[in-house]
């Protein structure tokens, strides 16, 4: 069976490697099978039966690799043995390599389903794949309930997306924290973005209760540590998620800057190496924000949420921790073609941005139509 598991590796390197990426829910209808089957391949789990050489044939001749004798040597009814974790080397992080060498990022975020169906998910997932070199998928955004980040991270590597999976401490305690982390890493997730969450009463179950058992520093060391094979009470993990890459929000218009400059080196220090910040509609005061933060090494992602329609416009007003200029809200409001307007604005302070930033975070208030505007219009 070591033949069929090494094979399974090179199913899963020859797959991502393809442009565009093969998900293995493409690869296992073209050659008839379900994805399961293409999962255990990959994993190091597939017991072969009596035609699934041919199967393996197929996969091979479809994705242009060699079997290698491997199926001659397969056909048995011995268990598989367990297959290792795919280690650091084989899932490979653009978004990641990027912010450790100093280059330009693009992120842009999505908003898993109020429910099951995952259709306008899938299709806007899709459509940002073109423009972002990561996507983030939000924790139960403005305390809406919503599928967990954890299963929409999964669901955006099923599609070729490197994921950023959003965990909030508003709805866990350390348990069930740790617990996702380790859960969204063996699935492949190796993104995580530590955020305390918006308060339940702006929500959808006003009257829900907010967990913070732990605050988003406390969580930061939590997942560092986890990446060092120990858990928050000091015991051994059997494998440890070794190549967690972390990150957190920042704040650059707080109304205490030196509070929110220790916050973000605190978060430094804590295991954070990368910043997606509220959005910024003050290019020049969030330059001066980073003269602040730089010397200590922050790699901070400017964020925005584009303007195209008064209900955007109106919502802004009531989240926490947005500052919107009165100059710009007044132009909005009273323009006759917002879209056209508010597109103007946001690529004009995105083309600013960009000069001093690490990076630009679009993101949205519902669908992911006004990113793609943006992103268009840029060219």
């Amino acid at each position: 069976m070591s033949n069929v598991v090494q094979f399974g590796k090179l199913v899963r390197s020859a797959r991502r490697s393809k442009i565009p990426r093969i998900s293995q829910t493409q690869l296992a209808k073209k050659v008839g099978v379900t994805q399961s089957f293409i999962s255990d391949l990959e994993n190091g789990h597939l017991r072969l039966g009596p035609r699934d050489p041919e199967i393996l044939k197929s996969i091979a001749d479809y994705l242009d690799i060699s079997l290698e004798n491997s199926v001659s040597s397969a056909i048995s009814v011995a268990p598989a043995q367990p297959a290792e974790f795919t280690s650091l080397n084989e899932i490979p992080s653009g978004f990641r390599d990027k912010i450790r060498t100093n280059r330009f990022v693009v992120t842009m975020e999505i908003h898993p389903p109020k429910g099951v169906g995952l259709k306008r998910f899938q299709k806007e997932a899709m459509e940002l794949k073109n423009f972002a070199d990561a996507v983030n998928v939000t924790d139960n955004q403005r305390a809406l309930l919503k599928l967990s980040p954890v299963a929409g991270s999964r669901m955006l590597l099923e599609f070729g997306i490197e994921p950023i999976c959003q965990i909030a401490c508003r709805d866990r305690n350390r348990l069930g924290l740790q617990s996702e982390i380790l859960s969204a890493y063996v699935l492949g997730v190796r993104n995580f973005f530590i955020i305390m969450g918006d308060p339940p009463e702006i929500g959808d179950h006003p009257d829900a209760q907010p967990v913070f058992d732990l605050h988003s520093v406390q969580m930061l060391e939590v997942a560092a540590r986890l990446r060092t094979g120990w858990d928050m009470s000091g015991n051994r993990l059997n494998k440890s998620p070794s190549d967690i890459f972390l990150g957190s929000a920042c704040n650059p218009f707080p109304l205490d800057t030196a509070v929110e400059v220790s916050k973000i080196r605190a978060k430094m220090r804590a295991g954070a190496e990368f910043f997606q910040s509220q959005p910024v509609y003050e290019p020049a005061r969030f330059r001066e924000f980073l003269k602040l933060v730089k010397p200590y090494g922050a790699k901070i992602i400017a964020g925005y949420i584009p303007i195209l329609d008064h209900k955007t416009l109106e919502m802004l007003t009531g989240i926490p921790g947005i500052r919107l200029p009165d100059r710009i809200a007044s132009h909005l409001s009273k323009t006759d073609d917002i879209g056209r307007e508010g597109l103007a604005i946001a690529i004009d302070h995105i083309h600013e941005l960009s000069e001093f930033s690490d990076g630009i975070h679009l993101m949205n208030i519902s669908k992911v139509e006004p990113s793609l505007k943006v992103m268009e219009g840029m060219g």
